[in-house]
């Protein structure tokens, strides 16, 4: 699946791409989206479902509300990405990426 969302991809084609290899899937465990004003309808519409698609086990969503909250996501059995835990980002930044990556 080619990487439709990456800044190289989105809009030429993918003939600025830099990397040999932009995809999504295969050992990508976790993606994490900073919702821009002005595209969140794409932001946490259209790419939400090619990352569950591709079988990303995890999404993370960071808002650009005052507490810059952060929703945690985790595909479920059914292919749909499920709500973890909500979290002011300031809060995520002081534990461990152990406590909210894996299995």
């Amino acid at each position: 699946m080619a990487c439709l969302w990456c800044p190289y991809h989105f809009g030429s084609g993918g003939s600025t791409c830099p990397f040999d290899q932009c995809h999504l899937g295969g050992d990508l465990l976790l993606v994490i989206e900073i919702v821009s004003r002005g595209s969140e309808a794409i932001d946490q519409g259209a790419k939400v479902p090619e990352y569950a698609a591709a079988g990303i086990g995890q999404y993370w969503m960071v808002a650009r509300d005052a507490a810059q909250t952060l929703t945690l996501h985790r595909l479920g059995s059914d292919g749909t990405y499920e709500v973890t835990a909500k979290m002011p980002l300031a809060w995520l930044l002081q534990t461990a990426p152990a406590d909210h990556i894996g299995g």
